[in-house]
């Protein structure tokens, strides 16, 4: 399905977070325990949302968030996965966090920055969130206020509402909430605290009643129970199986496939959550029950990395880079070369074809570059239209062979779409015992300079 149809999407408004979720291997019930740790993005309208979008559901996530760099990466994981965003930015607001320990699949404590619940959405911002939505999730996370509101809303335009994500801080907020709520999603463990929270409520059926709305009650390895405002009681059994992971995912997976099925696959209630149980049993014994980036924050992190060793224009390393490479503990610095090219009469190929031709000039010089260099060698834009390579394991003749290799290639090749010619002077040096980055440069930027006076067009070794 196309995010092109803006006329059926899933709105999902609730906590975009990052999660630190551990693992205990060896439960010695003592403060320390051995096991493991990861670091994800989440949340539960997070998960749903990545989840959706990965059933190809065009889904908009609605969320408050701060302008930190952990906001940035889940941001940006989001556009990844193809998740359109709605989000209030409020630089005040602390990064939101999640931290859990899971012993056998179960929850043994946590810590919860929640962010979102801060912020008031008002009735404007979720009216035009909500324009053109089939259905809405919301979570227990938003403040009781805003849950009405969005509720209100959704109840205007006629639109379907789900309630999910109540964890045991969170489910008493579901007795303060008014309108039409069509289905809520709790576990066992909450909606036993529910039906204490509730007044007149002394089984869960009387909660669904009390309520007016269905509520679809997970019991992790055991099922699901479904209860209805007109009685009805449906239980939904699934063979036994023992967690090894952990369970936190299993139930945003689990709320996932049921909308998806439900609104998007045209399936009635029971067998989409007949579905949305083979699918989340299926996957019990990942580290998380999501179906996003294997382990975005680690690819996002290598993305921002990245972003910041490398030239954007061109893809070749920078400054930053070239550092990080020297500091590689497989580097042997006295057995480097250092080439210093720079582009001949640069400003006049800017000057006659404008500055987008002298940017295709220079992605073209540095695919030259990397044609001729061997895979172990680097190459990095130091600014401007001037490169630096470093080559290993080289004589000395053998270097000047690389660089003439390098300028004759150059010279020899039509460049951009405007086919102009270029050349370049080259500076060549090698690195000796006591060198420094920046002591390397100055020698070979000295025999580039003599290419330039003898010139231009040639290379000149630093003696």
């Amino acid at each position: 399905m196309s995010d092109l149809n803006r006329d059926k999407f899933a709105f999902i408004a609730g906590s975009a977070l990052l999660d630190i979720v551990s693992t205990v291997t060896n439960y010695r019930h003592i403060e320390d325990n051995i096991g493991t740790t990861t670091l994800n993005f989440g949340g539960v309208a997070y998960n749903v949302a990545v989840n959706l979008r990965k059933m190809n559901v065009p889904t908009v996530l609605c969320t408050a968030m701060n302008d930190s760099p952990i906001t940035q990466m889940i941001l940006n994981e989001l556009t990844n996965q193809n998740v359109r965003t709605y989000v209030k930015i409020d630089k005040n607001l602390p990064d939101a966090i999640y931290n859990g320990t899971f012993y056998k699949g179960k929850e043994i404590s946590s810590v919860w920055v929640n962010t979102v619940e801060k912020i008031k959405f008002s009735e404007a911002f979720i009216k035009k969130g909500l324009d053109n939505a089939v259905c809405m999730l919301i979570t227990s996370c938003l403040s009781v206020e805003s849950m009405n509101t969005f509720i209100k809303i959704a109840n205007k335009q006629g639109i379907p509402v789900f309630v999910g994500g109540a964890s045991l801080m969170e489910v008493e907020k579901i007795k303060d909430i008014k309108g039409k709520v069509d289905y809520f999603f709790l576990n066992d463990n909450e909606m036993n605290l529910l039906t204490k929270k509730i007044k007149n409520a002394s089984c869960w059926l009387d909660v669904a009643k009390i309520k007016q709305s269905s509520f679809i009650v997970t019991k992790g390895a055991d099922g699901v129970e479904l209860y209805t405002p007109n009685g009805q009681i449906k239980i939904y059994k699934t063979e036994k199986i023992e967690v090894r992971g952990n369970s936190l995912g299993a139930g945003d997976l689990f709320m996932s496939v049921t909308i998806n099925e439900m609104f998007f696959n045209g399936r009635n209630l029971c067998n989409s959550i007949k579905y949305a149980m083979k699918e989340s049993v299926n996957i019990l014994n990942r580290d998380d029950a999501n179906i996003g980036t294997h382990k975005p924050l680690s690819a996002n992190i290598q993305m921002v990395t990245d972003k910041a060793h490398h030239d954007k224009l061109t893809g070749a390393l920078n400054r930053n880079g070239i550092e990080r490479y020297l500091t590689a503990p497989n580097i042997i610095h006295t057995k480097l070369h250092m080439l210093v090219i720079d582009a001949d009469f640069f400003k006049k190929i800017n000057d006659t074809y404008g500055h987008n031709i002298g940017d295709e000039a220079l992605v073209s010089i540095v695919r030259v570059i990397q044609e001729i260099m061997r895979k172990n060698d680097i190459v990095a834009r130091f600014g401007g239209e001037e490169f630096i390579c470093l080559l290993k394991n080289m004589t000395n003749k053998q270097a000047f062979n690389i660089a003439e290799r390098i300028r004759k290639s150059i010279s020899n090749k039509k460049h951009t779409s405007k086919n102009i010619n270029i050349s370049v002077s080259i500076g060549l040096c090698k690195w000796q015992k006591d060198d420094t980055l920046d002591s390397v440069l100055k020698r070979a930027d000295n025999a580039l300079y003599k290419a330039k006076d003898t010139g231009r067009n040639v290379v000149i070794t630093h003696k």
